[in-house]
């Protein structure tokens, strides 16, 4: 099928070279391996025996052992016996799809010089690391972290223990914490509908498997699949659940995890300023020193800054986050809508991009210039192949791992404002906490908003007195409807909006004439 073909190259082009996943599975394997005398050993282990010589080792790289561990047949059927899944014997996953396709593509232009070449070079290289990436790395970490994890749990368990059910609650757990899922066991899907769902998704498998991570949100789903039935006039379906010790597995998981994400972030931001720090410029050492949003990402502006193709009258900072799970699940809650775009298969986010001409808050170029779709046909034909562009060479990767996303800029300050002169004017602790404003101390909000855009270089008293125009223009057209209508309760309850806004009678006074001369 055409459109699989186009999905998976996509998909593979867009991760292609990027050290994402390096970074997302070795912060998979730090939450599962860390120990109180390693934190860090889900990367490298100390003093300990070699899991397949037995063999005391004074240092040895987790992935290596890993790597060893993969050749030992016993270990690997015990796994898979017990519901461990494999990233590279997947035979459904897109990497053997897009392999396929570069295949039959390279053997259509054998003959056709150059480009008979360049796809096989491309056949090769695409071959080459996803074994490296997905066997060597993922697979690797996996069973090493199956290993260990089961060794501890039978050394303390006690006389009686089931050692099959011991076996299957932690290889469910590494399915969610690493990716590789049991997919009509967990999701009640079978192979037909998971290809379907892949068609949509642009990676259900780490998208599901992220969200079965949280503690006992899978049981509330698998609770909910099971009364399914009931409501359809059916029994209720036999569903499988973590239980108690499932969920206290998952969440010191989530604990390890975070807390070596978060050194790991602390440490990054000290070393970058230590190396290429400038205090005049603004930079920080410590990460809750950075601009409000910011606490919980890398400032990675002195590096973005030596660059060489850097402008120097460029004053905005650039972070990066390496948490990608904690960050996922959070954007689940706070932006939803956007989480879902994020998460479309690319054809299809490019389909929705071409009819509605924007995706997200921002405007497609064509939109923009408000072009006919003749003179757009350029500007659409560069959005649908910029899809087949592996995301390292967009401009947004930082040192080719992490995306980084730009700080306080002028359209973010505009909306930032904005969003503060709106809670100003209509005083509303829920919404205020639910825009992140917990204190509900609004002064100290905008300090906070005019901090951020100077450390960015931002005009703040243009932007800060266009946005409180801007929300002033729409509580004077509230209350101009309202005098319209003779609703004096409106009025009144804009008139206290207004005056909080820093509006006086006068003001008021004046719109209100100017708005009657205007109206027909």
């Amino acid at each position: 099928m055409l459109y699989d073909a186009i999905n998976s190259a996509c998909r593979v082009n867009a991760f292609a070279f990027s050290l994402f996943h390096d970074i997302t599975l070795r912060s998979a394997s730090l939450g599962a391996e860390m120990r109180g005398l390693n934190p860090l050993r889900g990367l490298f282990r100390l003093f300990e025996h070699d899991p397949v010589s037995g063999e005391l080792r004074i240092f040895q790289g987790t992935r290596a052992a890993g790597k060893a561990l993969l050749r030992d047949e016993d270990t690997v059927a015990d796994a898979a016996l017990h519901g461990l899944k494999f990233a590279w014997t997947d035979s459904e996953s897109y990497q053997h799809a897009a392999r396929d396709t570069l295949d039959r593509l390279a053997v259509k232009m054998k003959d056709v010089p150059f480009l008979g070449r360049s796809l096989r070079l491309a056949r090769n290289l695409q071959s080459m690391r996803q074994e490296g990436l997905w066997r060597n790395t993922h697979d690797a970490f996996k069973i090493m972290a199956y290993h260990d994890l089961v060794a501890k749990a039978l050394q303390h368990a006690p006389p009686g223990t089931d050692v099959k059910q011991v076996k299957e609650r932690i290889a469910s757990l590494l399915n969610d914490c690493f990716g590789g899922q049991e997919w009509q066991t967990k999701f009640w899907m079978s192979p037909q509908v998971r290809l379907n769902v892949s068609r949509f998704w642009l990676a259900p498998d780490w998208t599901l498997s992220t969200l079965r991570s949280v503690p006992f949100l899978s049981d509330a789903a698998s609770v909910t699949r099971g009364q399914a039935s009931r409501i359809g006039g059916r029994g209720p379906a036999p569903t499988p659940k973590e239980g108690w010790k499932g969920n206290i597995g998952r969440a010191r998981f989530w604990g390890a995890e975070l807390e070596a994400l978060a050194l790991a972030t602390i440490a990054a931001q000290y070393a970058i300023y230590q190396a290429l720090g400038r205090k005049e410029k603004g930079d920080k050492p410590w990460v809750w020193e950075n601009e409000m949003g910011q606490n919980r990402r890398i400032d990675a502006t002195p590096v973005m800054r030596s660059l060489p193709w850097h402008d120097a009258n460029d004053q905005t900072r650039y972070y990066v986050n390496l948490g990608k799970r904690p960050e996922e699940i959070l954007h689940w809650f706070v932006q939803p809508e956007m989480n879902i775009q994020s998460k479309m298969a690319r054809p299809l986010i490019e389909v929705i991009r071409q009819i509605t001409g924007s995706q997200g808050d921002f405007k497609a170029p064509w939109k923009r210039d408000h072009e006919t779709f003749a003179e757009s046909v350029p500007a659409r034909l560069k959005s649908a192949g910029s899809e087949l562009v592996p995301f390292v060479v967009q401009g947004n990767q930082f040192a080719l791992s992490v995306p980084f996303r730009k700080g306080m800029t002028k359209y973010k300050a505009e909306q930032a404002f904005e969003s503060a002169y709106e809670l100003m004017a209509e005083p509303n602790r829920v919404r205020a906490a639910l825009r992140g404003n917990f204190s509900g101390n609004l002064e100290g909000l905008l300090d906070e908003i005019r901090d951020a855009a100077n450390r960015n270089g931002v005009a703040v008293p243009i932007i800060e007195r266009q946005a409180r125009s801007a929300v002033r223009g729409k509580h004077y057209h509230q209350y101009f409807s309202a005098y319209q209508k003779g609703d004096l309760k409106t009025m009144e309850a804009e008139t206290d909006a207004l005056a909080r806004l820093g509006a006086t009678g006068e003001d008021l006074g004046k719109s209100v004439r100017r708005r009657s001369l205007a109206a027909p």
